[in-house]
């Protein structure tokens, strides 16, 4: 965990995760917000998961001002092609050393630093293949409190 009081968290799920899950996302990033200290959101961008988590955040912010929305790249030209998308959050980040990786495998090796960088993981994972669960996986070697909400689905 962080040394620090202040806490992050990042999200891994499908990219056709059922919208139904909304109510009870916003219910699991909220209780981080008020009963864990969890200020710092890390989102990558691809599919219905991580659009429900910006989107869910980006309300949140109305109630919780100080939490930070901050997109993770994959692609330094996704930084540059995006910009539009971009400014919906609060700050974005290219990991160092990603740069050096085949673009094959840019989305692995920024999932790895995402949740080598966060506290918290809010998933939503219900199958054994794909790029999701292969971050998930990941986590759970890591010291990385996880919360998959298919578990509750």
């Amino acid at each position: 965990m962080n040394s620090s009081n202040k806490y992050s968290c990042c999200f891994f799920g499908h990219r056709d995760t059922p919208k139904e899950i909304l109510p009870l996302l916003t219910k699991e990033i909220e209780n981080l917000i008020v009963n864990e200290n969890v200020f710092m959101f890390y989102l990558g961008g691809y599919g219905n998961f991580d659009a429900y988590a910006a989107s869910t955040l980006k309300k949140l912010k109305t109630n919780y001002p100080f939490i930070r929305l901050i997109y993770v790249s994959a692609y330094l030209s996704a930084l540059e092609n995006n910009k539009a998308l971009l400014s919906s959050f609060d700050e974005t980040i290219y990991p160092h050393g990603l740069e050096t990786v085949p673009k094959k495998f840019a989305i692995s090796h920024r999932n790895r630093w995402i949740v080598e960088n966060c506290d918290y993981m809010i998933a939503y994972v219900c199958r054994s293949y794909g790029g999701a669960y292969a971050a998930f996986n990941y986590g759970k070697n890591k010291t990385i409190r996880i919360i998959n909400l298919s578990d509750n689905h």
